[in-house]
């Protein structure tokens, strides 16, 4: 969900600074709904200072997802010689 938001915002993500950001975050938060917009602020903040920049979030995080997303799809495969 957090890497659909950027991807689809990534201008909104980049243009504003972090002291005027909450409108970013509270539409970033209607986007995740488990998540309120400190919490989608937070997080955000520990990717920026872990990759850097927007593009090394969306290109990092969507790697590690199709990385689980394909170890899923081997461990859904039925075993027929167990």
């Amino acid at each position: 969900m957090y890497t659909r938001f950027i991807r689809s915002n990534i201008d909104r993500m980049k243009r504003t600074s972090f002291k005027k950001s909450y409108n970013k975050f509270q539409k970033m938060a209607e986007h995740v709904a488990s998540k309120n917009s400190y919490q989608c602020r937070s997080h955000h903040q520990k990717m920026m200072l872990k990759y850097k920049s927007i593009e090394e979030i969306v290109a990092n995080v969507s790697l590690i997802t199709s990385k689980i997303s394909t170890k899923d799809k081997i461990n859904a495969v039925p075993r027929i010689f167990d």
